[in-house]
């Protein structure tokens, strides 16, 4: 980026969006485990989020206050006679 392109200002910004989709696990009896421990955002050693950088306490519970995660749908893996 060349150096001192604003120094008078900025004119706009150009917006940049993502959308991401986390899948978390259901147990053969129907329990859905959401918690930040299923998920491939949440950081395990320092227990914070990848996505908001909150710090999670109890990450392998819960989710965070302010995860940006909706839930949605649930998905079946099958009948489970596997």
């Amino acid at each position: 980026m060349d150096e001192g392109r604003f120094d008078s200002g900025v004119y706009g910004y150009v917006v940049g969006r993502c959308e991401i989709t986390v899948y978390f696990p259901i147990d053969k009896r129907g329990e859905p485990d959401i918690s930040c421990k299923q998920c491939p955002y949440y950081r395990m050693q320092s227990r914070t989020c990848g996505l908001t950088e909150d710090v999670i306490p109890y990450g392998e519970r819960f989710v965070g206050p302010k995860c940006p995660l909706r839930r949605e749908e649930v998905i079946d893996a099958g009948d489970g006679d596997q």
